[in-house]
């Protein structure tokens, strides 16, 4: 079966009963010899000397080394990824690339294994592993590629198939910063590539970039001959290093001859994209140059550009040229086919919406064919049914293609119908139930429009779907085509197209195939086969190829069994090491490791810290097993188990807890931190459609937490132990389903961090019962008289779901009732994430709250459009401020009047105290959609930090650092008012800058400012400057600044990282062991000459290029035919 052709030959019934029948007689045959087997000679008794050595048993070890490798050559992974020029299907590459994934896994395993047979045998194995590595995209398995092809030259010129696939988001939170070990190969081998700007090019790969580190592997792995991107648009943001090094060694291979990178490559295909593959002509002018291209294949390329003809250099070796539903205007097919003299082979197909954009008589003479040397033409269109429907709403004709009898070399041809007989204009309201398009048209000059090479003739026959509505089939109309076909056989019985032999019809569905059988005699008799795909009447049987021998898997077994009996067994040596055996100091450092303590603290909601909410329930999962092993392991993992609870309220898993800590009481004991969530019925049971499983009542079961609750003292306490009662028969719709959680907290007397998760908004129903219990204690009468049952409480967390607005009115009142009251002296820090009103809230004006009468030192804020009054209350409120960081929306209004200087403001309450200080952004991705202006904040700027004498660290984004004008967008980059540079105190010693927004763009002059007020000692403390969040783009851009900025601070003392990755202070410690003049940029080969210009391409408009192509028609064609003589000789 032939592999481009896995996942369409589907078994028939037929086919399935006689491999039945077939494994049947193959058991059978095992089971004979089995038998046989048991009547022979017991193999105990055999003999045991050695044989002599002519009668020895061959082994595969006996071969050659030249028969060995021949051997093993069919394990190679290439031959799973060729793809044949003939295309069955529009994705006939993807599903084929699906159907051989399975088959690759399984030669990659097989060939790790014969790996491990021996060393002779891995020599031959190992090459073929490395010719086409996969998951490349991720980092780890990477950089482990790199570090073996840089160490092993030899398997490095066994690669041959690359694929470039880009994945940022799955992986990004695994990213880590390069090994010392990976940074002596980047230090010794990037020297040594031939590329332009070495110095940031060497800054990337440090960085870790995804693009450096392949532009890296292409340079140490110059024999790849097939290429293949996966890749998002715009090479010029995605893939610069890349570029510049394709660029480079083209210009080296055609002004020195010296084969460099992509200097061997033969086929580049561009597929599987997550959006339209940017086919840019700066980087097809440079592709069509390398000396062995043969073959072009992209899927969705797109390009806006035009280059001119006049711009781009010939070459003789790209022969075939595949764009299939393709966006790229008729000036740059023209420009490639101007180029590439030798092309024989072309596939191009559209898209509607790109296809109304092409002159359909013009077609042809629009993408500047060479007729003299084309063997192969494809002319496809995506959803061809579509383009019927269109010209009938638009009530327009569509004309012909015209004569391709200049193509004297075409031998293959594949065509839409419609592009042979036309469109005729059709009535909006034609009858499509019956063949409307069979008429009588003269296709008498239609039909000679074929050269007589032609040998084969593909004609795609989707017309007019005949069910619009697609209630009841999804078919199309194909008789239109018949009178064409008839014209057809009667100029070919009369002796026109002497060549052709193949006469293919498709469709994708059609029951019209007794339509065609008047023409299919006449078809036979003029010595042309005709064949149908696509009808539903010829869905033949595909007859199976006659199955080989079945392999003798008795004897297989047999030999199996004999060697185990005449293996000697030999004496047991020492007992082996068990993970009991270790004494119970170490496997409590061991479990140590798990401790799932500290994540509910210091959750974030950023993209890169996103993960850390998982590692509790993985850590907690983790000793949950540990405690099955044994009593041992039990009795150490337990304990750190029961450290973190953090339950769904959704199962009973809460209740069995709580019931576990009332009956002992030491465990309760060992509780730290609590992470509570509201309880519903299961949304699983909803999509069902069945209703949730029935519990008992909870006396059954719980009958402790009855008890308990019982002797409790609360408010309303009927109608809680009712809810309490009913806490297992849970309703949809139902509210205030926390009656648990009073019983819980009651239980955990050296609490220390508390966490509340309010996911529909409303934490009245939320925790009903919860703030019942708690307003004896944080209520203004009673806080000074009830005594808190958390001596130990520190951390206070409320995490609210971004879908729904909270009820800001009840939140904030408990906010600070609970940070104020005096019997928490332990409570230590404030967490808020996700807090958010549609209007400001200026209701706690009424509270008259006092100042400084709460323990908080640590605020950490992330509410959104609530306006400054909740703030100035949460910053006033604490006697003694350390730490304070707010995160705001960058399109929230509220605090517009406000600006960033009234925050500076607020915290000049606690200008002694205040050590920690962030204000950072958040993006709003729903009003981002909108297209909504993002002016949260304006542009003011911070304002003077002086006043804080103890602050030590500071994150803050570059909106409040740049020069912009007041209440303006530009950035004044010449004028840096102090109060945008010099701001910071002299203590500071660690400044973090967020780059979340793309204004860093202009950040150099800022920089450069910075450094200044540092040679003044006016920072003598710093010790640390970090960016995060940049962008790649804007880091490129800002590669000069960096550098500079990280040599001066690297030699003040000072750590200068960018993206927590590149570390100037390394990198410079690197660069001085490399030799002077190894990072000097390679502009020798830079010139004008031989076509190549230094600066990008100027594009003209598309129109202007025609023309200027149209009027230089003799010239590029004489330069063409030079070109190919050139070649040929």
């Amino acid at each position: 079966m032939r592999l481009d052709r896995v996942g369409r030959d589907i078994p028939s019934f037929r086919q399935l009963q006689y491999e039945r029948k077939r494994r049947l007689e193959r058991d059978q045959i095992v089971a004979n010899k089995r038998q046989q087997a048991g009547l022979r000679k017991d193999p105990i008794q055999w003999s045991r000397t050695p044989k002599p050595q002519q009668t020895q048993w061959a082994s595969i070890h006996d071969l050659p080394d030249e028969l060995l490798c021949k051997v093993l050559n069919q394990f190679s992974l290439l031959d799973l990824e060729e793809c044949s020029l003939d295309f069955d299907q529009e994705h006939s590459m993807d599903k084929s690339y699906l159907g051989t994934t399975r088959e690759c896994n399984e030669t990659v395993e097989v060939l790790l294994d014969l790996c491990l047979v021996s060393k002779r045998i891995a020599q031959f194995a190992q090459p073929l592993l490395h010719e086409y590595p996969r998951e490349l995209n991720i980092q780890s398995v990477r950089r482990q590629f790199i570090r073996t092809v840089a160490t092993r030259r030899d398997l490095a010129a066994r690669v041959r198939y690359l694929v470039y696939e880009e994945d940022p988001y799955l992986f990004r939170p695994y990213k880590v910063p390069a090994t010392v070990e990976m940074l002596q190969i980047y230090r010794y081998i990037a020297p040594q590539i031939k590329i332009s700007n070495k110095k940031a090019f060497l800054k990337a790969l440090y960085s870790g970039t995804d693009d450096a580190e392949m532009a890296f592997l292409f340079s140490i792995t110059p024999a790849i001959s097939t290429l293949r991107f996966c890749v998002k648009a715009r090479w010029d943001l995605h893939m610069p290093w890349t570029l510049r090094l394709l660029t480079h060694s083209t210009k080296n291979w055609y002004r020195h001859q010296e084969r460099g990178p992509f200097c061997q490559l033969q086929t580049f295909r561009a597929d599987k994209c997550s959006a339209a593959f940017d086919l840019d002509p700066t980087f097809v002018s440079q592709f069509i140059r390398l000396p062995c291209i043969q073959e072009i294949d992209c899927r969705h390329p797109q390009a806006d550009d035009v280059g001119p003809m006049k711009e781009w250099p010939g070459s003789a070796t790209l022969q075939t040229l595949r764009l299939l539903h393709s966006d790229v205007p008729k000036g740059l097919i023209s420009s490639i086919f101007n180029a590439c003299v030798n092309i024989r082979h072309l596939l191009f197909s559209w898209d509607l919406p790109d296809l109304t954009a092409w002159d359909t008589q013009q077609i042809l003479k629009g993408v500047r064919l060479k007729p003299n040397r084309l063997e192969t033409l494809e002319l496809t269109v995506h959803r061809q049914a579509g383009v019927w429907e269109d010209h009938l709403c638009r009530s327009a004709p569509w004309k012909s293609i015209g004569s391709l009898k200049d193509f004297s070399h075409l031998k293959k041809l594949r065509i839409p119908g419609f592009f042979l007989t036309g469109i005729p204009r059709l009535r909006s309201r034609v009858e499509r139930s019956s063949p409307f398009s069979r008429k009588s048209i003269d296709f008498t000059d239609g039909v000679r429009i074929f050269p007589d090479t032609l040998e084969e003739l593909q004609i795609d026959c989707e017309g007019l779907p005949i069910d619009p509505s697609r209630e009841k089939t999804n078919a199309c109309d194909v008789t239109y085509i018949i009178p064409f076909l008839e014209k057809l056989v009667s100029i070919c019985s009369s002796g026109a197209l002497p060549n052709l032999r193949i006469l293919r019809l498709r469709a994708k569905y059609s029951a019209a195939r007794q339509f065609f059988d008047p023409i299919e005699a006449s078809v036979t008799q003029a010595n042309i086969k005709l064949e149908f795909i696509g009808f539903a009447e010829d869905a033949t049987v595909v007859p199976r190829e006659k199955e080989e021998r079945a392999p003798d898997y008795g004897a297989s077994v047999e030999d199996i069994w004999v060697q185990n009996a005449t293996t000697p067994t030999s004496p047991p040596s020492h007992p082996k090491s068990n993970i009991l055996d270790l004494p119970s100091e170490l496997l409590m450092e061991i479990m140590s490791y798990l401790d799932p303590t500290g994540y509910l603290g210091d959750y974030h909601q950023s993209e890169e810290d996103g993960c850390i909410t998982l590692a509790a329930p993985w850590r907690l999962a983790t000793l949950a097993r540990c405690c099955r092993v044994s009593k041992r392991f039990c009795d150490i993992a337990r304990p750190i188990m029961y450290q973190t609870v953090t339950h769904n309220g959704n199962s009973e898993r809460r209740l069995r807890f709580i019931n576990t800590i009332i009956a002992n009481p030491h465990l309760a004991a060992l509780v730290k931190e609590v992470a509570l969530t509201t309880a519903y019925p299961p949304w699983q049971w909803k999509l069902r459609k069945e209703p949730p499983p029935q519990f008992g009542p909870m006396e059954e079961d719980y009958g402790e937490i009855m008890a308990k609750a019982r002797s409790m003292t609360m408010g309303r306490k009927e109608e809680w132990l009712e809810a309490l009662a009913a806490r297992r028969q849970i309703k949809d719709g139902d509210k205030r389903t926390d009656a648990d959680i009073p019983v819980l907290l009651t239980q955990v007397p050296n609490l220390e961090t508390l966490s509340f998760a309010v996911y529909d908004g409303d934490i009245t129903n939320d925790y009903f019962w919860t703030l019942l219990f708690l307003a004896p204690i944080i209520s203004p009468q009673g806080a000074y008289a009830s005594p808190s049952p958390w001596k130990k409480l520190r951390h206070l967390v409320l995490r609210f779901s971004d879908e729904r607005e909270p009820a800001c009115r009840d939140i904030a009142p408990f906010l600070y009732r609970f940070i104020t009251t005096p019997s928490l002296v332990s409570l230590k820090e404030l967490r808020i994430d996700g807090l958010w009103s549609r209007r400001p809230v200026h209701f706690l004006d009424r509270l008259m709250p006092e100042k400084r009468i709460s323990s908080v030192e640590h605020l950490h804020l992330g509410i959104y459009q609530t306006g400054p009054t909740i703030l100035r209350q949460l910053i006033e409120a604490p006697k003694v401020l350390k730490s304070f960081s707010y995160e705001f929306l960058t399109t929230d209004k509220s605090i517009r009047d406000t600006k960033a200087s009234g925050i500076v403001d607020m915290l000049r309450f606690h200008k002694n105290t205040l050590e920690s200080f962030s204000i950072t952004p958040r993006e709003d991705y729903i009003e981002e959609e909108r297209h909504i202006e993002h002016s949260a904040m304006d542009y003011r700027s911070l304002g003077s930090l002086k006043e804080f004498t103890h602050l030590k660290y500071v994150r803050t984004t570059g909106r409040f650092l740049l020069p912009f004008g007041e209440g303006s967008d530009i950035v004044f980059e010449d004028h840096h008012p102090a109060e945008r540079v010099d701001l910071f105190p002299p203590s500071l010693e660690k400044l973090v800058i967020d780059g979340r927004e793309t204004v860093l763009g202009s950040f150099y002059t800022w920089l450069e400012a910075f450094m200044q007020v540092h040679r003044n000692d006016k920072l003598p403390n710093l010790r640390s400057i970090c960016f995060t969040n940049v962008r790649e783009e804007v880091v490129r851009k800002l590669d000069a600044a960096f550098l500079e900025a990280g040599a001066y601070f690297a030699g003040a003392g000072v750590r200068f990282r960018v993206n927590e990755f590149w570390d100037a202070g390394t990198f410079f410690r690197d660069l001085r062991t490399v030799a002077a003049g190894d990072l000097e940029d390679d502009s020798a080969v830079s010139s004008a000459d031989e076509g190549f210009a230094d600066e990008p391409y100027d594009w003209e408009d598309l129109d202007e290029a025609l023309e200027e192509v149209s009027s230089e028609d003799g010239d590029a064609d004489s330069h063409g035919d030079a070109i190919l003589d050139h070649a040929d000789n």
